[in-house]
């Protein structure tokens, strides 16, 4: 059934089955009055045959109805018995006078028996009712004008009702608010006053033009998508295709607007949604605002299945010992995600961390190192879930020693007024997902191992593809691009950024971007894909100029090649995580020596392994060493500026303390002693 079903489509098929029941309940007042003076046998005859038609009627009105709304079987279940049951009283009593007419032509039916038999009918429609129907509302919206007012009259108003016209009028005061019930607020609710009071409504709302420039005005003012997703886009097809129905019920020639229509859908949706549509026409000629429209019916629908293949994968909960509950999501390495809310500490069972827990820092040195080794809390980072041996948090950063700077101990002097805060800001908290890893590069001389890069073409906002050279690495949930290159394509930024930490706990930040398109140079591989940016991903690769020649290529491999250029360094403008890693792999490879082989991916082949280098004089920075490689995610930090932060660190542990009023006070760090700056004070 559609999402959106069409309401002038819905208010014809509903409009249709009212008629046939209005016509039904006149046929069954015919035969609860019918008398042989003022009727003849042969008018029972006609509507006796017309039944059969109204029947077929009912369920050719009944079948179009249920393709577009989206009721419950149950509930179109009910309507049709409902007419059924209705149906068959109707013919049952038409039946009845014909029989009567067999038996006693002079007499068919007094007014007693009439009225007798139209009392036993009327409680059996009492006891078997259509499902209740909700009264429309009208609040003085122009858009809502038309449906509103057809509603009303299907319902209440029309050649058929028998209500009383002041109980259509305390229906129609009941319907309206806002402006539309000022209207007649002062009219009093009397049957004389309902034809004028629906005349005023009428007079008020029933403007052709301001209801179409209404409509326009709406369509001129749809509100842009920003970051695409099921939701966003459903409102954006729902406002637009609404709005154009609309105009279409009203006569106005929309399958002429396809020049302006067109340009508005494109200037609405996002960038990454417009660059796909562009894709997928290929035509030069002007499309049609139908053709969009089913373009962004279907993306809605590839959207809404992949949230019902997310909702299939819902990550599994584990329990550890303790309060403290952890979620893995994914696993991915090097990308820690941190998510609001503190557990429960362990010694108080109050919602704070463990170091900043006043009951633990009250305690001896002696006495935290027993309750942590008791709680079977990690040494070096005060949480639970490890061992101090898989801890990658960084030493205490007074000794160097594998413990929290809660734990140290003084060789000289021992004392617990340790008010310092613990080394643990940026620990994984309850419900966090934090992975890391480490890469221990195996040096041979003359061999260089080489990660497997891919010349791709990437979308910009303006829907153009721009060549950009890429490292696949299945050990990253995200998928990184440089800024520089981000700008080149004009992405856009969303409002959402991610903390990454990487080698040796180093942490950076990352900003999210716009979606955008991701294509092949081979074969139609296109994917949409989530790019988060970084000043730098990594240096240039391979680090060292690579002997292509001893490698036994195949011929027509040779132009095939995903990366044509795979042994001269060159610069990483986009990082592919194991999302596309794995989607793009075939599973098919060819070995080029003993160490090194080729892939087949959707991108074209990859060079992967360990190759030969060209000199080893003269090197550029290892990977590894300068924490440069692609895994590491962002630009290194010296060796001076890690102990600047130790020491400023330090400095914040040994001045910190609370104040009353519950805020923290710390001294202001000095680069140098105060000595130097002599009897300066006086002379200020």
């Amino acid at each position: 059934m559609p999402s959106n079903p069409n309401p002038t489509e819905l208010r014809k098929w509903n409009r249709k089955i009212d008629t046939l029941c209005a016509i039904i309940e006149d046929y069954f007042a015919f035969a609860s009055q019918y008398t042989s003076e003022s009727n003849n046998i042969s008018q029972v005859k006609v509507r006796l045959e017309e039944l059969n038609e109204f029947s077929e009627k009912f369920e050719e009105y009944q079948a179009e109805l249920e393709m577009l709304d989206d009721k419950k079987d149950a509930d179109w279940i009910n309507v049709r018995r409902s007419f059924r049951n209705r149906l068959c009283d109707v013919k049952a009593a038409l039946l009845k006078i014909i029989d009567d007419h067999v038996i006693h032509p002079d007499n068919v039916s007094s007014p007693s028996m009439s009225s007798a038999r139209s009392q036993q009918h009327s409680n059996t429609f009492n006891s078997m009712r259509y499902p209740p129907c909700a009264l429309p509302t009208f609040s003085g919206d122009w858009q809502q004008w038309s449906s509103f007012i057809d509603t009303f009259n299907s319902m209440f108003h029309n050649e058929h009702s028998n209500l009383p016209l002041v109980q259509r009028f305390h229906y129609l005061r009941s319907c309206l608010a806002g402006q539309a019930s000022d209207v007649i607020k002062s009219i009093s609710t009397t049957a004389e006053h309902f034809q004028y009071a629906s005349d005023l409504l009428v007079n008020r709302y029933e403007n052709k033009s301001a209801i179409i420039q209404s409509h326009i005005r709406s369509l001129l003012e749809t509100p842009e998508v920003v970051s695409p997703s099921c939701s966003e886009l459903q409102k954006l097809h729902h406002h637009v295709t609404s709005n154009i129905n609309a105009l279409k019920s009203l006569q106005q020639p929309v399958d002429q607007w396809d020049a302006w229509l067109v340009t508005l859908l494109c200037s609405k949706m996002d960038s990454a949604t417009v660059g796909e549509w562009y894709l997928q026409y290929k035509s030069k000629d002007l499309p049609s605002d139908v053709a969009v429209e089913q373009f962004l019916a279907n993306r809605i629908t590839a959207y809404e299945a992949g949230d019902m293949n997310c909702l299939s994968n819902e990550p599994r909960k584990m329990s550890t010992k303790g309060s403290n509950n952890k979620t893995f999501e994914k696993r991915a390495l090097f990308v820690k995600s941190k998510e609001k809310g503190l557990g429960k500490c362990p010694l108080c069972t109050e919602h704070h961390k463990l170091y900043a827990c006043s009951k633990f820092n009250n305690m001896s040195t002696n006495d935290r190192r027993n309750f942590v080794m008791k709680s079977r809390l990690c040494f070096n980072c005060l949480n639970f879930g490890h061992q101090v041996s898989s801890c990658y948090f960084p030493p205490c950063p007074r000794c160097g020693e594998k413990h929290n700077s809660k734990l140290h101990e003084e060789q000289s002097n021992t004392s617990n007024q340790d008010t310092s805060i613990a080394n643990d800001v940026d620990r994984p908290e309850p419900h966090a997902t934090a992975m890391y890893t480490e890469i221990s590069a195996q040096e041979a001389e003359n061999l260089n191992v080489i990660l497997a890069t891919a010349i791709v073409n990437v979308c910009d906002t303006f829907g153009r593809m721009h060549s950009c050279r890429a490292v696949l690495d299945s050990g990253s949930q995200l998928n990184f691009i440089t800024n520089s290159c981000a700008k080149r394509l004009n992405l856009s930024t969303a409002l959402h950024t991610l903390n990454i930490v990487g080698v040796s706990a180093m942490a950076s930040t990352a900003k999210k971007l716009q979606d955008t398109i991701m294509t092949s140079r081979f074969g139609d591989f296109k994917t949409t894909i989530k790019f988060y940016s970084l000043q730098t991903i990594v240096s240039a690769l391979p680090s060292q100029v690579l002997i292509r020649d001893n490698l036994k290529m195949p011929h027509n491999i040779h132009n095939q090649l995903a990366d044509p250029n795979f042994h001269s360094p060159g610069p990483i403008d986009v990082l592919l995580g194991a999302d596309i890693f794995f989607d793009v792999l075939y599973g098919e490879k060819f070995p080029l020596s003993n160490l090194a082989c080729l892939h087949r991916t959707k991108l074209g082949w990859i060079v992967t392994g360990k190759i030969s280098t060209l000199s080893t004089s003269h090197t550029l920075p290892n990977l590894f060493i300068h924490n440069q490689s692609a895994l590491s995610f962002f630009t290194s930090k010296t060796n001076q500026r890690i102990l600047e932060e130790f020491k400023a660190e330090e400095h914040f542990q040994s001045t910190f303390r609370r104040h009353c009023s519950e805020r923290f006070i710390v001294k202001l760090p000095m680069a140098q002693d105060p000595k130097v700056l002599g009897d300066s004070l006086d002379m200020a």
